[in-house]
């Protein structure tokens, strides 16, 4: 799942019909009745969160290859390629790794929060429960197409997937799974009372 500008690194996966979605389709939920659990889309946040680390790497780029050579000392000249790799580091590879650690996993029955590449946290949320579920964006989120989605679990803090691309197909989606997941839930209920009950009760 992807909108243009979005992302760049979105992994949709297989839809209700069995065939992944193509950038910029919506999001489709399985069918009611299903028991196995599929991925319907991972996603990281919008790649405009490199924007900025990309020009940085290239101004750091750019004005070592034109003061190479020009320092009045030459340790100094020496020690500049060294500097470049510090920043490029720290302005440019740092925040891609961060980026690329934050993945959003949506199934037919949870929510699937991962971060971090070295030491990794991950976080589920099962959809059973039919929480609220709130679209917030800012202009430059608008333009794009991303924007937050927040899960309010009832508890003290919310989940929130920061800066998702196709924010609108992602609440969208999330509305529908959680109400195919009561469903499915509230069915399987049902059928276990059906299941135990005696012929002469009411």
């Amino acid at each position: 799942m992807a909108s243009g500008a979005g992302t760049t690194d979105a992994a949709v996966g297989q839809s209700r019909r069995g065939r992944s979605n193509a950038p910029g389709e919506a999001i489709g939920a399985p069918k009611r009745g299903s028991s196995s659990e599929s991925v319907v889309a991972r996603m990281h946040s919008s790649a405009r969160r490199l924007i900025l680390p990309g020009i940085a790497v290239l101004a750091v780029c750019g004005a070592a290859g034109y003061f190479t050579g020009r320092m009045p000392e030459p340790w100094e000249n020496t020690a500049l390629p060294f500097a470049a790799l510090v920043l490029i580091v720290l302005l440019g590879v740092i925040p891609f790794l961060r980026w690329l650690g934050r993945v959003y996993t949506l199934t037919t029955r949870r929510i699937v929060l991962r971060r971090g590449l070295v030491i990794r946290s991950r976080q589920e949320v099962l959809l059973t429960r039919g929480y609220d579920v709130t679209l917030r964006r800012g202009p430059l989120q608008a333009i794009s197409g991303s924007g937050d989605i927040i899960v309010d679990t009832g508890g003290e803090d919310p989940v929130v997937l920061k800066d998702v691309p196709a924010a609108v197909q992602v609440q969208a989606a999330l509305a529908d799974l959680m109400e195919l997941s009561t469903h499915v839930v509230g069915t399987k209920r049902q059928q276990q009372i059906q299941a135990t009950r005696r012929p002469f009760d009411p």
